[in-house]
């Protein structure tokens, strides 16, 4: 029982955490569609993208931690506040290049099935329309966001240590 309760704090901290600032924007960047597309459409994308992000975020965070605790090592904190620069940076990198894209036509995005599926996929691109990647391409960018994002959450400190 302790375990469940246990297990169900974890998971509703993380889902709160989820909701700060920078989660939403990375995944709000990333789910930028038409405009022209129906409600559904939206929310299915952008449900798709957090599940990408999430995915990527809780693995990294879930074996960076474990290796460490498993290893019995600490982070440096030099490391720590690596990653901290390294979100922030991604915040800023993912604005500007929302910015130039939109401004220079070069994001677009398109909706395809994939296999057996009834409902069309979205996805969004930044390139060029006429070198669009190959049917069935998927993007890990939000995978690979949420799995950055996640380094600057790695904490492993010897709580016996002064600092």
């Amino acid at each position: 029982m302790t375990s469940f309760i246990l297990l169900s704090t974890a998971l509703a901290l993380g889902f709160l955490h989820g909701l700060g600032a920078d989660h939403l924007m990375a995944i709000a960047t990333l789910s930028v569609g038409t405009g022209t597309e129906a409600p559904a459409v939206k929310r299915a994308r952008a449900l798709g993208v957090a599940v990408r992000f999430a995915i990527g975020h809780a693995l990294l965070l879930a074996l960076g931690a474990s290796a460490l605790i498993l290893l019995g090592w600490s982070l440096p904190i030099v490391v720590e506040r690596g990653g901290e620069m390294l979100g922030g940076i991604l915040l800023i990198g993912l604005g500007a290049i929302g910015l130039w894209g939109v401004g220079a036509g070069r994001v677009y995005g398109h909706t395809h099935l994939h296999g057996h599926e009834s409902t069309p996929h979205w996805h969004l691109h930044i390139g060029r329309p006429d070198r669009h990647p190959v049917p069935g391409a998927h993007s890990h960018v939000p995978t690979l966001i949420g799995a950055a994002f996640a380094v600057s959450s790695l904490r492993a400190r010897n709580p016996c240590a002064h600092t």
